[in-house]
């Protein structure tokens, strides 16, 4: 009796790499516990398994390669920003910028009913979004806003002789 070798995503017969539902191939691999190292096998006769390991298989539910690239995260991609998230895979139009007094401005959302001001991204604002183009608008109440002169007084025009 002839049996027919299965080839996964990855090319290897009787592999147990598999696709996830972002159409990525994902591998199978032992992970050891004590000291995290991880090493990607094709098969399970790979797969050597020492008394602190255990082998993760591609669609396991603790595995966190699984489906990783679906899942975008929000947050601010501009490294220039002050408030950038290298995490972030999603621009959410939440990029700050550094006020005169050194203080990181971040864009927000502002109900001019309430006065109530929430930070939220640009696509949860139910109001008047204040983003990064109008934050240092002489209208934003927080731009600057914790600048003191020399005698402390917020905004304030003392300055010091020479």
């Amino acid at each position: 009796m002839l049996t027919h070798a299965q080839i996964d995503c990855a090319g290897v017969d009787n592999g147990l790499a598999m696709e996830d539902d972002c159409g990525d191939c994902q591998s199978a691999y032992v992970y050891n516990f004590i000291t995290h190292s991880v090493t990607f096998v094709g098969t399970e006769s790979e797969a050597v398994l020492g008394p602190n390991d255990v082998l993760v298989l591609p669609n396991d539910p603790g595995n966190p390669y699984w489906n990783q690239a679906c899942s975008s995260v929000p947050g601010c991609t501009d490294v220039t920003a002050c408030n950038f998230n290298y995490l972030a895979t999603e621009d959410d139009g939440t990029c700050g910028l550094v006020d005169d007094c050194e203080e990181c401005q971040v864009p927000y959302c502002y109900n001019p009913v309430t006065h109530e001001v929430t930070y939220v991204s640009a696509s949860d604002c139910g109001s008047v979004w204040i983003g990064s183009e109008s934050l240092n608008s002489p209208m934003n109440p927080y731009w600057n806003a914790t600048c003191t002169d020399c005698a402390g007084v917020a905004n304030g025009l003392a300055m010091e002789d020479d």
